[in-house]
């Protein structure tokens, strides 16, 4: 029952509370909202186990070599998004039936497969270098891994197409599967080989090509229209994705800064020990 107060306020009684906080956690909102927490709440967790079993089977110089590799991936694909993956969530967001969405997913595709390209061909170029400028051993495995590298950028088109389309159930997946395989493989690899720094990267490049293939698929993109939709992809990158972009650019331009700086002065164990 509502009652109307001295100072004109409208208090509402607990049961009506209650019933509206119920119809909204039992709502499609509520629903996306809880698997998306609770997928964040079990990648974290499994992410726990494979912090431990990645110190302690690698050791502080495995993990320092192991840690910069994944720092320098990590910080340098950020400039390799060029705002198109924006401009397809906006797109895809903006259309108006599900056929039109499922097209635009599947440019996207083609727009994520050629910049991970160009960035493969950048990490190759990149690993014959690196080693000089930081001191360390890592230059060959960029260079054995970069081909695999490709699906890197994916990782950051997946949130963007699951966001457009609505399907946050889908997308959290995204967050526990790379964790979950990463997990199950290093279990089995214990097993049967002596574990160094380079079987580790590759499995997790695996987990993420694994992980990317399945929420990529569960969006069932189509592969028609090409032409159409990519232009739409880069007229609405010129318009606005791609300002985004510069933004993000110098808001993100000094993530993990530090740890590069610290590999740079010093060396990839003391890089293990900031981790």
């Amino acid at each position: 029952m509502k009652i109307k107060n001295g100072l004109g306020f409208r208090m509402v009684n607990a049961k009506s509370i209650v019933y509206e906080f119920k119809k909204d956690l039992m709502g499609k909102t509520g629903r996306q909202t809880s698997t998306l927490f609770l997928s964040q709440i079990a990648a974290l967790f499994l992410g726990v186990f494979t912090g431990i079993i990645n110190t302690r089977v690698l050791g502080p110089e495995g993990y320092g070599i192991l840690a910069f590799f994944f720092t320098i991936t990590s910080f340098t694909v950020l400039f390799f998004r060029f705002g198109f993956f924006s401009a397809s969530g906006l797109l895809i967001a903006q259309a108006k039936d599900e056929r039109k969405e499922r097209e635009l997913a599947g440019a996207s595709v083609i727009v994520a497969f050629l910049i991970g390209i160009s960035y493969s061909f950048f990490i190759l170029f990149l690993s014959f270098f690196v080693d000089d400028i930081f001191n360390t051993n890592v230059g060959w495995i960029l260079r054995y891994s970069s081909f695999l590298l490709i699906a890197l950028p994916f990782g950051m088109l997946v949130p963007q197409v699951g966001r457009g389309m609505n399907k946050i159930e889908r997308l959290s997946l995204f967050s526990v599967i790379p964790t979950a395989v990463y997990l199950l493989g290093a279990l089995m690899l214990l097993k049967i080989i002596q574990i160094e720094p380079f079987h580790f990267i590759l499995l997790s490049i695996f987990s993420t090509i694994v992980s990317v293939l399945v929420v990529m698929h569960s969006f069932h993109p189509l592969f028609n229209n090409i032409r159409e939709n990519l232009k739409e992809i880069w007229k609405k990158n010129k318009e606005y994705g791609f300002h985004l972009y510069l933004g993000q650019i110098v808001d993100q331009s000094t993530y993990q800064l530090d740890r590069i700086f610290i590999t740079y002065f010093v060396n990839t164990t003391l890089h293990h020990i900031f981790c």
